[in-house]
């Protein structure tokens, strides 16, 4: 394995007496960004990484570095930057960053510039301006030399302690209070009764981002029970799943159609270089994911498509890679990326290189993020309220700034300020301010 020991040369202007703050430079994508030279250990280069598997798609694997062996990240794949062509065996620039408590972690970066000094008086709060960053991981801005340096802060990016509870959080609590006030006593009764049936026999969870749904549903429910002089009350599994049939969004469980397809390219993002990262969670068997896959790789055919998909359904998410299905189920226009296999047809390999299955479960934190697009139909209704808050405060962290955020068609994003709404025929997403 190789290894250079990289030479970082000192701005000449540092002597100056109102400099206190000293950053690594390098670049991303063509753009400039600092790290704090206190957690920067060295600067090394390298052309092999041993492969882990069942890892992110930003981690490319782990490095011996002197008898330590630590794990290297991808910056580019981690941001969802564009990567340029490298020739064969070139080795690739790494920082090695030292966290808290002594954590060593090796960063791939374009090409690493120099160390250069400045006054913390200089050094600007972040701004959603720079939409390749998450604003989070975002330390602040400084101009020096008639370059514009993206400082990030890499204890945020690496840090293995829980997120503390945000704005988003009690933004959501506080709509829930709300929606409790809005219901009548005799309509409270009936609703309780629902949410803790609903809860016991399917796990779904009544929030106010379902709550207009329930109150529908619920009415006619009553009705069409009452009609065929049965209660209207969940007794039981099989009537609880009655109830829920009309919640799920078209094309649960199936690919989705050539029409429901037209209709969702028309709420997508503006995204003209760089890869398209999009997240899948709760993907299920894996019919969302592929969809989503086709539908991209036509949708922005000159780009690279990169969909996570998720699920904590063990025997869903190992079998999705080898789906098999009939050739009639796929729509006409994606028959092309359809091959025939032993067992009916699957997807050819160009297809499947844009889709990473992975077991997760949302209520565990990972720290991919610079998603420009998250599918996540469904799948909040069935984690508890507490787990839907957080749920919601992930989903902000990990999105762009414009970035559609896609939920269920029967449920809501509360308004926290975070997110607009858009709503372009029979679909409706959120779009990241």
């Amino acid at each position: 394995m190789e290894e250079n020991k990289t030479d970082v040369a000192i701005e000449e202007n540092e002597i100056s007496v109102n400099i206190d703050y000293k950053m690594v430079t390098f670049t991303l994508a063509g753009k400039d960004y600092g790290i704090n030279i206190m957690n920067v250990a060295s600067i090394s280069k390298a052309d092999r990484f041993t492969f882990v598997p069942n890892t992110a798609p930003f981690v490319r694997g782990v490095y011996n570095l002197r008898g330590d062996i630590i794990s290297i990240i991808d910056l580019r794949l981690f941001f969802g930057v564009e990567i340029a062509a490298k020739k064969d065996n070139e080795p690739e620039n790494m920082v090695i960053l030292q966290l808290e408590y002594g954590h060593l972690i090796g960063v791939i970066v374009d090409d690493i510039d120099r160390v250069v000094g400045v006054s913390t008086s200089r050094i600007q709060p972040s701004h959603p301006l720079f939409g390749d960053v998450n604003v989070e991981y975002i330390h602040g801005v400084v101009e020096n030399n008639s370059k514009l340096y993206v400082i990030l802060d890499v204890e945020k990016i690496f840090s293995m302690n829980p997120e503390a509870v945000d704005k988003q959080i009690e933004a959501l609590d506080l709509l829930t209070k709300r929606e409790q006030v809005a219901v009548s006593q005799e309509e409270s009764i009936n609703l309780d009764f629902f949410k803790d049936t609903l809860s016991s026999f399917m796990k779904f969870h009544v929030s106010p981002i379902n709550m207009k749904w329930l109150k529908e549903r619920a009415r006619i429910w009553k009705q069409y029970r009452e009609a065929e002089a049965k209660s209207f009350q969940l007794e039981s599994p099989a009537s609880a799943t009655e109830f829920l049939l009309p919640f799920f969004s078209p094309y649960t469980g199936q690919f989705w159609s050539e029409e429901y397809i037209s209709s969702i390219q028309k709420v997508l993002p503006s995204i003209t270089s760089g890869i398209v990262q999009v997240w899948n969670p709760g993907c299920g068997k894996g019919f969302e994911s592929y969809s989503l896959a086709c539908m991209l790789k036509e949708h922005y055919s000159n780009m690279q498509i990169k969909v996570h998909a998720g699920d904590s359904d063990l025997l869903n998410i190992s079998s999705a890679p080898a789906l098999n299905f009939s050739k009639a189920d796929v729509p006409q226009k994606y028959r092309r990326y359809v091959v025939e296999s032993i067992n009916g047809y699957q997807f050819n390999q160009e297809i499947k290189d844009t889709t990473r299955f992975e077991y997760h479960d949302v209520n565990n934190a990972d720290h991919f993020s610079g998603y420009q697009i998250i599918c996540a139909r469904d799948l909040a209704s069935f984690l508890t309220e507490e787990q839907q808050m957080q749920f919601f405060v992930t989903l902000t962290k990990k999105m762009k700034s414009g970035g559609v955020l896609l939920l269920g068609e029967n449920e809501e994003l509360p308004e926290t300020g975070e997110w607009s709404k858009k709503v372009v025929g029979t679909i409706t997403v959120y779009i990241k301010k």
